[in-house]
């Protein structure tokens, strides 16, 4: 795929996915298209933190750092598919390294390691925006029969 096909076709998914998703979870964390690259098989978004966001403490909640790192993943895991159909999660692991405060944004990039036929490997670091350290990293498997 080359970079312009790639770059219209996550801006459009990412646009269509706030859409079309209004009032669920997705649509709520409203991602933000920042770049992908073609070569490298990588895409990177960025969430806007809220306060419904939080746990208890304060801080990002672990479910929706891994909610966003999943759609992240799997947006990009769509675009490895035969037919462009969504990508299913199989399998999904996130370590969390850092606290991640509800004041900021995080940004999301995710790189597919593999793609086959039936599973697309892809791994994901998530970082404050404007920092350079790891907050939490992951690794995911989807489905490319897709849905």
């Amino acid at each position: 795929m080359k970079q312009t096909e790639m770059e219209a076709s996550m801006r459009e998914l990412i646009e269509q996915m706030k859409k079309n998703t209004e009032g669920s979870l997705i649509g709520m964390m409203q991602p933000i298209f920042v770049a992908c690259n073609a070569e490298e098989m990588t895409l990177t978004v960025l969430f806007n933190l809220k306060p419904w966001m939080r746990n208890p403490v304060g801080i990002l909640h672990g479910g929706i750092t891994a909610a966003m790192m999943d759609n992240v993943m799997g947006m990009l895991a769509k675009n490895y598919t035969s037919d462009g159909r969504l990508a299913p999660t199989v399998n999904m692991s996130i370590d969390y390294i850092r606290q991640i405060p509800i004041s900021e944004s995080v940004v999301i990039k995710a790189q597919i390691v593999s793609h086959g036929n039936t599973l697309i490997r892809t791994r994901a670091e998530a970082r404050i925006s404007g920092t350079t350290g790891v907050v939490a990293s992951g690794i995911a498997t989807y489905y490319a029969g897709g849905f």
